[in-house]
């Protein structure tokens, strides 16, 4: 599990319940708009301690219900894929810088890391500031944790359609990765830059896989149910 210390604090409480109480437990200030890197350099606390804090409270947590899947989906896939796709990305122009004459085909792998960047990093964006706050305070509602939110959508049924379909998109630019690829096979004149290139988009591959079918399978339907059952369509 990854959790970034330079993201907000606002959006690591999204990942993590108790990211404010970890930052008061170390006398740091409540900045939700700072990252947990500049408030601790600025207030002399030693970061290691916050972090290893902040794991024990996220493996605590449950992963069952919508809070516990969007904070389980936000830790291990959205995080995974914002670190790994501009590495990739950097790897795959590289090797078509150098490998490209004769094999052509690392100038398509390139252009389709590239795409698939930037098709990801809206998608994921639009889940984090848009859908994944709302099923959290819908979820809260339910259970009577608080006010039930003001509606972003008429139905959840209409925003979920389209995340589906950027999957759709997602998973057509892998399927795109796979053929030019060969699945990931690594000829022998590889260097080791290449070769790492190829274990990445293996990994990732399989990570996108399962975030999107986490997404599809059952945090969707669980958001559409809780819907029906605070009475909202």
């Amino acid at each position: 599990m990854y959790l970034d210390p330079d993201l907000r604090l606002g959006e690591l409480a999204l990942r993590v319940s108790g990211v404010l109480e970890t930052v008061r437990a170390h006398d740091l200030p409540v900045a939700e708009h700072e990252t947990l890197r500049q408030l601790c350099s600025r207030e002399g606390v030693a970061i290691d301690g916050v972090m290893a804090a902040l794991h024990r409270a996220a493996e605590e947590e449950s992963t069952t219900g919508l809070q516990g899947l969007v904070r389980y989906i936000l830790r291990v896939h959205h995080d995974f894929e914002r670190r790994e796709l501009p590495r990739l990305r950097g790897l795959a122009v590289g090797a078509a810088r150098r490998h490209g004459d004769g094999h052509p085909e690392l100038h398509q792998v390139a252009d389709l890391v590239g795409n698939l960047e930037d098709e990801l990093e809206a998608h994921l964006a639009r889940e984090e500031r848009v859908l994944f706050p709302y099923l959290v305070e819908l979820e809260k509602a339910a259970r009577g944790d608080g006010p039930r939110p003001a509606p972003k959508f008429r139905t959840l049924r209409n925003p979920l359609k389209i995340m589906s379909a950027e999957h759709a998109v997602e998973e057509s630019l892998l399927e795109a990765l796979r053929e030019a690829t060969g699945s990931y096979g690594v000829p022998p004149d590889a260097d080791e830059a290449w070769r790492e290139l190829y274990d990445g988009l293996r990994l990732l591959d399989a990570d996108l896989g399962q975030h999107m079918l986490l997404e599809d399978g059952v945090l969707f339907p669980l958001a559409l149910a809780l819907e029906v059952e605070l009475g909202i369509v």
